[in-house]
């Protein structure tokens, strides 16, 4: 616990009352910003959307307040603490979309991911809140876990990094289907759809643009995978592989954090790249285009 928490924590145990009365975004909003700064992704955008939900509360207007420039991944207001960490997340953003867009993905700008999720779980999708912080963060986490990588390569050793930051990719994608307007329905007449069920599914496959189910390979473990992903196959687009690693992912990690070897650096870009255009694909195909969203 870091001394900024410890006094937050003071307060509460000793004003309660008066705790749960006042403004506390500007503290939660600098939490947020220590926590990027010391790479707990995680509790960053947490205390981020703290802060924005304290702004709600004492209704203030989002569209000046630091929380609300963050979600809004607004650059152009200066009048933020955290400007140099909201530009680079949109660095780290436009990066991998541009790149997904290079290997076959879809064209998304950080518009497009701004107005059809972040900013629409901000208003009427609550339920989206979660998917939209994470989706964040796993831009963001990118750089920082493959420095590690870069810093240390042992074939052997601890993968537990890279693998929950992948399963995390994995279950962004899943959410994202799950959560649509055609997954909604989908689920809601079924008893249970784990991401295989979904993928198999003709309403959820086609609205993916796909003319068959994409996923028809089955993995046990990381080298399998690896044998798959190393197979050439010209007749296998980007977008096709990238929903079956993802699946294949997904299940392998799911079920065992017992790996043989950790990833080298340039199976963790290229896994980075079929988890994040998987996702690119959902958000392209499953949430519309709608017009510009504001807080």
């Amino acid at each position: 616990m870091c001394s900024s928490d410890l006094v937050l924590k003071l307060l509460k145990e000793n004003f309660e009352g008066k705790y749960n009365v006042i403004h506390k975004g500007t503290p939660f909003y600098f939490l947020s910003m220590g926590s990027f700064l010391t790479g707990d992704f995680e509790k960053a955008v947490y205390y981020m959307d703290a802060a924005f939900k304290e702004d709600i509360r004492s209704e203030i207007d989002l569209k000046e307040t630091p929380a609300g420039l963050f979600f809004d991944l607004n650059t152009e207001n200066e009048k933020q603490a955290g400007l140099e960490i909201v530009k680079s997340i949109k660095r780290n953003m436009d990066y991998k979309l541009k790149e997904i867009e290079k290997l076959g993905g879809p064209t998304l700008s950080i518009n497009d991911i701004k107005n059809r999720i972040t900013l629409l779980s901000l208003k009427n999708r609550t339920d989206l809140c979660t998917v939209s912080t994470a989706l964040l963060s796993f831009f963001y986490e990118y750089q920082s876990r493959k420095l590690l990588l870069e810093l240390s390569k042992f074939s052997e050793g601890t993968a537990e990094p890279f693998i929950l930051y992948w399963l995390k990719g994995c279950v962004i994608f899943e959410s994202l289907i799950r959560n649509s307007d055609i997954g909604k329905k989908t689920r809601n007449n079924t008893h249970f759809f784990n991401l295989g069920g979904f993928l198999k599914e003709e309403k959820i496959f086609k609205a993916l643009g796909f003319v068959k189910c994409p996923v028809n390979q089955k993995f046990n473990k990381y080298s399998d995978l690896k044998k798959y992903i190393d197979k050439k196959n010209d007749n296998e687009k980007f977008l096709e592989k990238s929903i079956t690693v993802t699946y294949g992912i997904r299940n392998i990690v799911a079920h065992s954090l017992a790996w043989e070897d950790k990833p080298c650096l340039n199976e963790f870009e290229e896994i980075n790249n079929f988890i994040t255009g998987a996702i690119c694909i959902a958000i392209d195909k499953l949430y519309d285009n709608k017009t510009e969203s504001e807080l």
